[in-house]
């Protein structure tokens, strides 16, 4: 929690845009309503506030629709009652680390991976890259 306090400290130096504390609730066994407001309170309790607060289960309509378009696009598909990105099979995959550089992984080495669970729950770490392109949360 502390690079979040850092964070917000630096957003308010250079007058960026508000804060956004988005609970990320994509494990429904451990995400209970008590568990919840025990991370909320100790944010507070740290001093830690936003100006926005968003749960990651309430944006699924999102969710849905990005998964979708990545299925009409052939980017994902479904198999199993879950939902899959596909990988390219050929070529590298070029990732740029601030600590690394540029770090590169051949994509015949990487395997196809679930974005959305049989049972229609979201995996995080789809979730998470969605809403922070779509909340440009960086």
């Amino acid at each position: 929690m502390r690079p979040a306090k850092a964070g917000k400290e630096v957003h308010y130096r250079l007058g960026e845009k508000p804060t956004t504390a988005i609970l990320e609730d994509t494990d429904q066994e451990r995400s209970t309503e008590e568990s919840i407001e025990q991370i909320l309170e100790a944010m507070r309790w740290l001093g830690l506030d936003w100006d926005e607060y968003y749960r990651q289960t309430a944006r699924s309509n999102v969710h849905q629709q990005v998964a979708q378009e990545l299925v009409d696009r052939g980017c994902a598909y479904m198999h199993e009652g879950a939902w899959w990105f596909r990988v390219p099979k050929e070529g590298e995959t070029i990732v740029h680390d601030e600590l690394l550089g540029d770090v590169s992984f051949q994509n015949a080495q990487l395997k196809d991976f679930v974005i959305r669970r049989s049972d229609g729950s979201f995996v995080y770490n789809f979730v998470v890259v969605v809403d922070d392109a779509d909340m440009r949360i960086t």
